[in-house]
């Protein structure tokens, strides 16, 4: 009974790692997506 418990504990506590990397990654995405369109942007038309 006690190994079912700390198994379920297992498992929450991964999928809630799991769910916050997840976050970290989406927004890390977006964020690196906005850094490549400015860099795209500069060298398609550059400034100076």
């Amino acid at each position: 009974m006690a190994i079912n418990f700390y198994i379920c504990r297992i498992q929450i506590y991964l999928s809630q790692s799991l769910f916050k990397l997840a976050v970290v990654i989406c927004m890390f995405g977006k964020f690196y997506a906005q850094i490549q369109e400015k860099i795209i942007f500069k060298v398609i038309s550059p400034t100076n």
